[in-house]
């Protein structure tokens, strides 16, 4: 206990890291895709900064390092609400005690890893026993937030489109007539013998 508080006290080196394979290859720091690298480091900016203004962001040095595609800041010191904030994170998945800012940062990327597979976040330094983590197993959420729950369902309607470029996907018309989208597997897709277009079937979500 006295370590971590003295180690609270020392200026930080924050690492935050965006961990995605969804494009079919791993996102690293010589392959991004330019909108995910823009979101990304302007997520990265505002999380850091935040409410408090507490961290100089424009003349913040950083890193760029594998992780996949992780951000390493030059040792940060005077942050205390930032500091605050990542032990908070580390500790519950309510996030109605950290700024505001930097809930909605969190809020958005623990959406994004549950619609998104093979997509997570990251967030280490030295003052956190482990890093923080938001994917698809977590749950950070305000209080008043809806709660995501694994569901299993089945459904039947009329298969319109299978394949994808980045994400294999099916696109299923339903018996109202609203249209689904359903992700799946690529290696399903073509190692599937029968031609199932414009035809009418069962699938297990």
């Amino acid at each position: 206990m006295r370590h971590q508080r003295s180690a609270a006290l020392q200026a930080q080196r924050i690492t935050i890291a965006l961990i995605d394979s969804s494009a079919g290859y791993e996102t690293a720091p010589d392959r991004v895709r330019l909108g995910d690298l823009a979101r990304f480091t302007d997520d990265v900016q505002t999380f850091l900064r935040s409410d408090s203004k507490e961290v100089d962001t424009q003349n913040l040095d950083v890193a760029i390092r594998q992780g996949s595609l992780a951000i390493e800041t030059a040792p940060i010191a005077a942050a205390p609400r930032l500091f605050a904030d990542l032990q908070t994170l580390l500790g519950n998945e309510l996030l109605d005690g950290i700024e505001p800012k930097r809930k909605a940062i969190i809020e958005r990327w623990q959406k994004a890893a549950h619609q998104t597979r093979g997509l997570s976040y990251r967030i280490s330094a030295p003052l956190l026993r482990r890093p923080v983590v938001v994917s698809a197993d977590t749950d950070y959420r305000a209080d008043d937030a809806d709660q995501w729950v694994q569901v299993e369902r089945y459904i039947q309607g009329e298969i319109q489109d299978l394949g994808g470029v980045t994400k294999a996907n099916a696109h299923v018309r339903l018996p109202d007539g609203t249209t689904l989208t359903v992700t799946t597997e690529k290696d399903l897709l073509r190692d599937d013998q029968i031609n199932r277009l414009y035809q009418t079937a069962m699938l297990r979500i």
